[in-house]
């Protein structure tokens, strides 16, 4: 979580309506230099997922794809998006497409090539998914321009492609397609992502590790060895794990944990957050219909 917390807080606040980051005084301190350890982060719950074409809709689960992931276009909380993979999106005169361009020179943690075929694929993927093809929708074609461009076709005019190719909802997280194509991505992610750390394993109802990829890409390069999530459902059990000194770091849900943990010499972070409420109407029975 040291050095990518602006990442990590992100996801957080993009999907938890109330989550308090609490840490150690010492796993707080700035400065850390890479090859600097581990950190230990108690969670609440396994994920689901961590293919982003599944569910992936946990807080442990953004976690943990937030370090071994990166996405076409960022999105910093308040605001506009940010080319992460991707260098830019034009929108075409008559608005009916959109190019993207891509980042040279990167390549997933298994070897493989990070290019406009792989775009293809993922957002083709993404089409397909139980989960999310009715939010790409909009697209009606997806097609290779040259190596490092894609064009995106729309049914109709659509402002916010590059929100809808950021990590939200995981969208825009890319995976190698060499690893996809094994079908074994939502479990065993290994070599899947281009991000600053590589999964290393994953012990159902205990852990999953991520440790540090020493060719990543992009900056701020990942500062630790290694990143562990460690499960503990109970909030009150998580607490008294961090004040043993077994988690460096744990998420919380209950004001009355980051009140309790302010007095005991302990840091308490609370991202910045946004919530939306959703109602969906079947329109295939009546009334609605």
């Amino acid at each position: 979580m040291i050095g990518q917390s602006k990442r990590w807080m992100t996801l957080v606040s993009a999907g938890v309506a109330l989550l308090v980051v609490v840490t150690t005084a010492e796993a707080s301190q700035p400065g850390a230099k890479p090859g600097a350890g581990k950190v230990v982060v108690g969670v609440d719950q396994d994920p689901a997922s961590l293919d982003p074409s599944g569910n992936m809709l946990s807080f442990t689960a953004f976690s943990v794809a937030n370090a071994i992931y990166d996405p076409l276009f960022s999105v910093p909380f308040g605001q506009p998006p940010k080319p992460a993979l991707a260098e830019s999106v034009t929108e075409a005169p008559d608005r009916k497409s959109w190019t993207l361009k891509l980042k040279p020179n990167i390549t997933f943690q298994d070897g493989t090539k990070f290019d406009a075929d792989a775009v293809v694929f993922n957002i083709e993927r993404q089409r397909k998914s139980q989960l999310n093809a009715n939010a790409m929708s909009i697209l009606t074609e997806v097609v290779k321009v040259d190596p490092l461009t894609v064009k995106l076709s729309v049914a109709k005019p659509f402002v916010p492609m590059a929100y809808l190719l950021s990590q939200g909802r995981n969208l825009g997280l890319m995976v190698s397609p060499a690893v996809a194509g094994k079908g074994a991505l939502a479990r065993d992610p290994a070599g899947a992502g281009t991000g600053p750390y590589v999964f290393k394993e994953w012990v159902p109802g205990d852990h999953i590790t991520v440790v540090r990829n020493p060719s990543y890409w992009g900056t701020p390069k990942p500062r630790l060895d290694q990143i562990v999530y460690k499960v503990v459902p109970d909030e009150n059990a998580r607490l008294a794990a961090l004040r043993a000194g077994d988690l460096q770091s744990m998420t919380s849900v209950l004001p009355e944990t980051a009140n309790s943990a302010k007095g005991a010499g302990l840091s308490v972070v609370v991202p910045p957050f946004a919530g939306y409420g959703t109602v969906l109407f079947n329109n295939l029975r009546p009334p609605l219909d």
